[in-house]
Order: C-alpha cells, then structure tokens, then sequence
C-alpha cells in the first residue's frame, strides 16, 4: 500500500513560497473574474457622431473609473446634437440630445425602465422572490398608472394632511435638539429625510400600519439597505452573492419585517375587492396599498406577491429622491441667502395656503428648478435599457443589454439655450422677474409669471421626456415646496459651516453629504 505523504505540501503552505503560491492563485480567479466580467459586456454600439474604440483593459478602466468618475466624464464627453457613448458597470450607455433621436427614443416601447434599473441597483438579486412570469411590460405600466391616476389627483384633497404632519415631524424633531445660542443644530440630509418620509409614509402604507413601530422603522431603513446592497453586489463574484446580501441585509431584516405585515394585508384586501364591483373610474384613494389592490382587480397577473414587489419599487422611489433634492435646495438657499426674503415675502403675502397657492408662487417655483438645472441629483435622465437591438433612423446603432440616456444636466447647463448657465439665477425661470437684485419684489405679484418644476420640455429634461416622464413629479415637486414653504416661512437657517463641502460624487450623481449641520431657529413674528 502507497501512502500519500503531504508533509511537504504543508510545509510549502507555512513558508513564504506557500504565501507567494496563495497570492497567485487569488490574483490568477480575480484575472479569470475579470476577464468574464468583460467578455459578458453586450456588444458595443455603432454608428455613433462620436465613435469610440476601446482595447478589452480600457473598457474595465473605464467602467471602474465611471463609478467615481461618472459624472465629469459625461460632463466632459458632451457634444450638443451628437450622439456618443461611456462605459458603465455592466455595459455600454449611449447619450442623445438631440431632439429628434429624443422624440424617437420616447416613444419607442424597445426600451426599458425597469432593466435599466435592475443593472444600477442589481434588482434580480434584491427581489422578494423569483419570478420567474414576472412581466416587465406589466410592472411598468402600472408603475405609471399608480402614481398618475392615484396620487396626482388627490393632492388638492391630501394638502391639510400632508400639511399638518408636516408640522408635526418638523416640530418633533427639532423638540429632540438643544439650541446654542439660539440655534438649533440638525444633520439636515437626516432631518429632511425623516420628515419627509413621515408625510408619505402614512399616505403610502395607511395610517394603522405605519403606527407600528416595527414596520415604520423597517420602511424607513429599507430603501437605503437595499441601495447599498445593489451597489456593493455589482463587485462582487455570482458564487459570493448570498453571502454578501447575508451580510448587508442581516438576513434581509427589514424587508422580512415588511413581508410579515404586507401579505395578510394584501390578500385581505384582495379577497374584499373581489366582493366589489369592478370599476375603473373614480376609484377611492385611501392608501398606495388599497389604491393598487383595486386598480389591479379582476387582473389574474397580479397576485400578493407582485403587488408587493409593485408597492416596494415606488416607496424605493420616492424614498430617496425627494430629501435629496430638497438637501440641495436648502444647502442652495443657505448659499444664496439673498433669495431668502423675496420668497419669503411671496409666502407670506398669501391670504390663505393651500394646494392651488402653493403650485403657483412664481418665485418659489423658479428657485427650485433653478437649483434642479443647476445642480440636478443624476446628470442623466431617462435612463433605459434596450430590451432588443435598435437602429435610429439616422444610424445610431444599440445592440441589446445597453443603455440609452439623455444627458440632462449638459442640455440644462447649455449655453445656447441659457444664458450664463454656470451663473446660479434663482428667478431665471419667472418670465417677469423682480427688478434689482434678488431680494426685492416691484410691481404686481400677479404680474409675475412663471414655468412650473414639472414641466416637461427638451431643453429641461430633469424629469425624463415623453410619455414615460416621471409619473411621479408632481408629488415630489409639491412635497419640495411644502417643506420649503414651510421652511422658509417659520425659521430662519444656515449652515453651521458654510466652507464645508455639502455634496459628493458617485456615478453620474450628485448627493448631499450626511454630515453637514443645518441650524434653524423660529422665525421673529412667525406667522
């Protein structure tokens, strides 16, 4: 009998040359891993105004460098009219801007949103379950008739609410801080977070489920879970995934806590539905989760299940976006303080607040989407991903896998269609503006006109374009002015260090940094 003798392997395994013997074999997998990571790349678009080659190295350069890099680099690729492409994660993005490629891209049905974010923030891995019938097509459509036909058209009704909760999470909070000198300090990313979110939340989830503690805590730390996870599985290999969402999600906590409230909700709401007539007009709006139970009644694709997943995308949506915007415009409004008083005035002079006062305030509105031209949360908009490949009629050539965008922060910050476009003008969109200088209104008030934030226009494509245009902006622009009006109208603020950076950069996004303080105090004769 021969027996294996293994002393000299475990010698080799205890001395430099088995250390040496480790580092290659991790740096011979990591090679093999990259190497894979490219081959998988979707072929490379063709026939674009400006062509790019890029060797196999170059190309994964490149995309690493798009994850710090992102947004200077389409700042600095742009070329008005002309299409050209960068390097992602995953695959390659074309951008457009000019008008006809724009109008074509948005009204073709070849190109998806919900791909186009299942790569950004690694969906397939972040799933409730797998489904494998799951309709992308079906998904989206009511993902749009949700918000437009639900939310949109209550918000003249849902404004003393969301106004009056508003209050209350503002006080709340600030209640929680001890004043110094006066001033009360507050991480204003978190605060404008939290009070946000406490104004959709009960609209949202119904106001007996967001009383429970465990679930509001767990709707409030899910969506920011899951970012982190999407993006952090994207550098990882297939074979590491499950330990890594183990080890990010806790065992998917938070999403569990959801499940556990939502599916008996869910199906019995689904068994009353079933017990009332059907019917497509004037459906009530109580709640997202009763409001999407009816509006997919009589639907055999829509099981619990999917209307769960259909629930979890939009409050992913909303929960990150607004505060971050909103950050943007308070750190703005603290840079620019001489706007402060002139709407300060346009608020006050208002003989009574509501959903139609509040969606015309001329200088309030131009403010804010100055602040959106200028400094927009992603410098890319309409971000979709080519189910099929797909030839623009004049050329531009997209194989499948690959992204489509339009580069929306170059367009907003182009000269020719906005002068001095790197001079921040808070009342550039008001088409009377106040005489002088930023801090003084002449004239009728009524006499100053203005262009709404949702607007939807080529040369102002923030919110996407055609008819698959955010369906959700008009509820996120009148949250952005309650909380602003409310602001501006109550306390005066600043930042307790206005040197510090307020923002950093990751892909094509700009996002306002958790650390800096925000100091606010009641306002003299706060009316």
């Amino acid at each position: 009998m021969i027996l294996n003798d293994w002393s000299a392997v475990q010698d080799a395994c205890f001395t430099y040359g088995g250390v040496v013997f480790g580092i290659v074999v991790v740096v011979t997998l990591s090679i093999l891993w990259i190497h894979k990571k490219i081959s998988s790349f979707p072929e490379a678009p063709k026939n674009l105004d400006i062509p790019t080659q890029l060797s196999l190295t170059a190309r994964w350069f490149q995309s690493k460098r798009w994850l710090l890099k992102g947004r200077s680099m389409l700042i600095d690729a742009h070329v008005p009219g002309k299409t050209y492409m960068l390097t992602t994660a995953k695959n390659y993005c074309v951008f457009i801007s000019a008008e006809k490629n724009i109008k074509e891209f948005a009204s073709s049905p070849n190109f998806s949103l919900h791909q186009a974010y299942d790569d950004l923030f690694s969906y397939r891995y972040n799933k409730l379950w797998h489904d494998q019938g799951e309709s992308v097509h079906m998904t989206q459509v009511y993902y749009f008739r949700v918000l437009r036909e639900g939310l949109t058209t209550k918000l003249p009704s849902l404004y003393p609410y969301m106004h009056e909760t508003l209050l209350k999470g503002v006080d709340a909070h600030l209640a929680r801080k001890k004043a110094v000198d006066g001033w009360k300090p507050t991480h204003h990313y978190p605060f404008l977070e939290y009070i946000t979110v406490s104004v959709i939340g009960p609209i949202f989830w119904g106001e007996a489920l967001w009383a429970e503690p465990d679930f509001q805590d767990a709707a409030r730390r899910f969506p920011a879970q899951y970012f982190k996870f999407g993006e952090i599985v994207q550098h990882v290999p297939n074979f590491a995934v499950p330990l890594v969402k183990a080890a990010v999600t806790r065992g998917n906590k938070y999403r569990n806590i959801l499940i556990k409230h939502l599916l008996p909700i869910v199906r019995e709401q689904m068994t009353e539905a079933k017990a009332t007539p059907k019917s497509e007009e004037n459906l009530p709006f109580i709640n997202f989760i009763q409001y999407t139970v009816l509006m997919t009644q009589g639907k055999p694709y829509w099981t619990p299940e999917r209307i769960i997943l259909l629930l979890e995308s939009l409050w992913r949506a909303g929960g990150h976006s607004v505060p971050m915007t909103l950050a943007h415009i308070v750190n703005s409004l603290c840079q620019y303080p001489e706007y402060i008083q002139p709407i300060r005035e346009e608020i006050d002079q208002q003989p009574e607040m509501n959903f139609n006062t509040l969606e015309n305030l001329p200088l309030l509105n131009s403010f804010i989407k100055e602040v959106i031209r200028t400094k927009p949360l992603d410098s890319a908009s309409t971000r979709r991903k080519a189910l099929q490949s797909y030839t623009f009629k004049d050329g531009p050539h997209v194989p499948a896998g690959n992204l489509v965008c339009i580069p929306s922060y170059s367009i907003m910050n182009d000269a020719a269609l906005y002068p001095n476009p790197h001079v921040f003008d808070g009342f550039r969109f008001t088409t009377s503006p106040p005489s002088g200088k930023p801090g003084k209104i002449d004239g009728d008030q009524d006499e100053v006109k203005m262009k709404k934030v949702t607007d939807v226009e080529l040369n102002f494509p923030f919110w996407g374009y055609g008819k698959e245009a955010c369906p959700g902006r008009f509820f996120a622009s009148f949250e952005m002015k309650s909380v602003i009006a409310l602001l501006v109208s109550r306390y005066d603020f600043k930042l307790a260090n206005a040197d510090k950076p307020t923002t950093w950069l990751w892909r094509t996004f700009i996002l306002p940094r958790k650390d800096t303080v925000l100091l606010l105090r009641p306002r003299e004769n706060n009316q």
